[in-house]
């Protein structure tokens, strides 16, 4: 009886901390017009998150369509171009972040990737599709540096919390939209199960004949055929014809005749539903300047998130010299997590499938795991960042990256599968927070994070997030697979390097840096008094 009543107790006291910790924010949001403000930009930006993980998101299952679409014989440029665009936007991020009110700075960045994404499947022209992905990634980086830099400067010593949310965000709308747009998607079916009876061949044939299923890549117009465990088709004797008809020719001239049909891909249906949603946050967005500009016009103040940034007295005790060594530092962390995640996801499946001989779905699994668990672990950091230090915190996530690719490379050189499944979890918790905290962790301890450092750091990423993979690739096809285990082990291990001269610079700057500044600080106040 006694645990029982103990029992009830506590779930109540549990409840009456949620209903005070809900009316304390009520409260707030009733009574505080730049609280409210802030609460609102910061929800905005949140779901203009949401919006553009899962635009990036989408790209991966939609890229098939897009190439037929575009009668491209590749999407691999279409990412490319992406990516350049991300680039692009993270830098000039920094440029314009300060010299736009940031309200409008967003709405402008969600009205132009809603217009270029409704207008992505209507590009049948391949530089047209190249061009829109150029576009997109150019708002998607500048929107994706201002947010962050946002969300950092509206709440300060909750920053890194709230940053962690904002990824959270990101990636959940990455898992998400995939899900959503999929009946909308060419269905495969329609296109892959073409059976013929196959052609009498001669003995110099270069076809293989096995059966007579064919694996179909792509739509009518598009000169790109496989066969799966069936008739394949060396490369020089394909020709596509004009009318949907795919011919293979042999050395004698004998031709099979494909009539693949015609056949809609909807993909359009998903990336509209992506437009309005952007034209609706910025309406959101422009919704909140207004009512910011109408209270500061009655009250004749500027809103907190609108004051320039008040630079704090402790890290402008760090000289120039100092600033660089600790903003390199940063950076490269930053850079090398962003660059093993990029790697590791994109040549996951392709690793699990060549090297460890699992099926293509089962790799596809392996790497939908990978995702998921990125997703638990920014929802844990949501929690976890209030409960521990930012560096703590971060050492034990470079600790779970390092971990998990030690587990990796002896499990490929194994081929324990099992191992793999474990270490694809264990990168994709370890690395979901690693960047949210590396910000946060500059901005606690070295230099207040505003649009240009935030530039700095996106553009850096976003660099490493284009690269690392063609590299990565490179070896893995001119040297050998295991390279994808051996490449990713050598970046962790000078990740956890970098990780390491960061936590010796912190020490420094809060044992010495800091405390002989603020010596110097009493000195002159003393001087002044005695004067």
């Amino acid at each position: 009886m006694i645990d029982e009543a103990n029992g009830c107790e506590g779930t109540e006291n549990i409840q009456g901390s949620v209903c005070g910790c809900l009316g304390v924010l009520v409260k707030k949001l009733t009574n505080d017009p730049i609280y409210r403000e802030k609460c609102a930009v910061t929800l905005c930006i949140y779901i203009c998150f949401v919006v553009m993980g899962g635009v990036k998101g989408t790209l991966g299952p939609a890229l098939t369509d897009l190439t037929m679409i575009s009668q491209a014989d590749t999407g691999t440029l279409i990412v490319t171009f992406l990516y350049v665009g991300l680039t692009i936007g993270s830098l000039l991020s920094g440029v314009i972040y300060h010299r736009i009110n940031h309200c409008l700075l967003f709405a402008a960045c969600s009205l132009l990737e809603a217009v270029i994404t409704a207008a992505i499947p209507w590009c049948y022209v391949f530089h047209l599709m190249l061009g829109s992905h150029l576009l997109v990634g150019f708002a998607q980086g500048i929107a994706d540096t201002a947010g962050n830099t946002e969300i950092i400067q509206l709440w300060s010593n909750d920053g890194g919390t709230k940053v962690v949310g904002l990824h959270l965000m990101f990636n959940f709308g990455g898992v998400v939209f995939p899900i959503i747009i999929a009946p909308f998607l060419v269905n495969k079916k329609d296109i892959q199960s073409l059976t013929k009876s196959p052609p009498l061949l001669s003995s110099n044939d270069t076809y293989t004949t096995a059966s007579n299923q064919f694996d179909v890549a792509t739509l009518t117009g598009v000169n790109v055929i496989s066969g799966i465990g069936s008739q394949s088709f060396s490369p020089e004797i394909l020709q596509t014809s004009t009318d949907g008809v795919i011919n293979a020719t042999d050395s004698t001239e004998r031709e099979i005749n494909l009539d693949l049909g015609t056949y809609t891909s909807r993909v359009y249906v998903a990336y509209l539903i992506s437009a309005c949603l952007f034209v609706v946050i910025s309406i959101f967005f422009i919704g909140v300047y207004c009512s910011v500009q109408k209270r500061n016009c009655s009250k004749k103040e500027i809103s907190d998130f609108q004051k320039p940034v008040i630079k704090d007295s402790h890290t402008e005790k760090i000289n120039g010299y100092l600033k660089c060594i600790v903003l390199s530092i940063m950076v490269t962390i930053a850079t090398i997590s962003r660059a093993i995640d990029n790697a590791f996801a994109a040549y996951l499946t392709t690793f699990c499938t060549d090297t460890l001989g699992l099926t293509p779905q089962q790799g596809s699994f392996v790497t939908s795991l990978y995702f998921v668990f990125v997703v638990i672990g920014l929802a844990f950091g949501t929690a976890l960042t209030k409960l521990m230090t930012t560096l703590v915190y971060e050492g034990i996530q470079i600790g779970l990256m390092v971990t998990a690719l030690v587990l990796l490379t002896v499990s490929a050189s194994y081929l324990f599968s099992t191992g793999v499944w474990i270490s694809a979890s264990l990168l994709g918790f370890g690395k979901s927070v690693a960047l949210p905290l590396t910000l946060s962790w500059t901005n606690d301890s070295f230099l207040k994070i505003n649009g240009k450092l935030a530039s700095v750091f996106f553009t850096s990423t976003m660099i490493a997030s284009t690269t690392n993979p063609l590299l990565l690739g490179f070896l893995m096809e001119n040297f050998t697979n295991m390279w994808f285990c051996y490449l990713l082990l050598i970046e962790s291990c000078i990740l956890i390097t970098f990780c390491v001269f960061a936590v010796i610079m912190t020490n420094y700057i809060r044992k010495y840096v800091r405390v002989s500044g603020e010596d110097i600080d009493k000195e002159i106040h003393l001087n002044e008094d005695m004067h």
